[in-house]
């Protein structure tokens, strides 16, 4: 086990290149939301999905990367953030904190890793989940819309049939075809 007493989930917004927050476990949420987003090369998340290696910090209080100073002051000591990723694509990160002055292992940061890759897979299939209701929604929307036209246009139909008797017109008939 990593003994880390607080863990977070940042993921990646394409559209601004920026992290936000999307979870936070095992500490006071406003500890941690203290900074509730960066960009990529800003602070550890930053730096973890722009290179897309792990960073191991073993002291917060001494790297100028760790832009959260109320974790500091509320005790935490040492954190270690691996990529999340999906289909190859860095898509943010996952981050463990602890208070404790124990190393990170190498078998700490595998363990993390995986973590990371299912979490990664987990946060994919959730956007893509997300983007298809709404493709539903519009789909279903647009139905409604069509359905309402063409119910518009049947009344209208109708009730021009009802102006023009079969085989009857007020047009001219064609001249003959010589």
């Amino acid at each position: 086990a990593t003994a880390m007493e607080a863990g977070e989930i940042w993921l990646l917004d394409a559209a601004d290149s920026r992290l936000r927050l999307a979870r936070q476990r095992g500490c006071d949420g406003e500890l941690f939301g203290e900074r509730p987003e960066f960009a990529l090369g800003e602070g550890i998340p930053g730096v973890v999905a722009q290179t897309a290696e792990p960073v191991v910090v073993p002291d917060l209080a001494a790297d100028p990367r760790f832009l959260r100073r109320r974790v500091v002051a509320a005790g935490f000591t040492a954190l270690a953030a691996v990529p999340l990723r999906a289909k190859g694509e860095v898509i943010g990160t996952l981050d463990v904190a602890t208070r404790h002055a124990r190393p990170v292992t190498e078998d700490d940061l595998r363990l993390l890793t995986a973590i990371g890759a299912a979490v990664g897979m987990a946060a994919a299939n959730a956007r893509l989940y997300e983007r298809l209701a709404r493709a539903t929604q519009q789909l279903e929307a647009m139905t409604g819309t069509l359905d309402a036209r063409l119910n518009e246009l049947e009344r209208m139909q109708a009730k021009l049939a009802a102006f023009e008797p079969m085989g009857t017109t007020d047009r001219p008939s064609a001249p003959p075809a010589v």
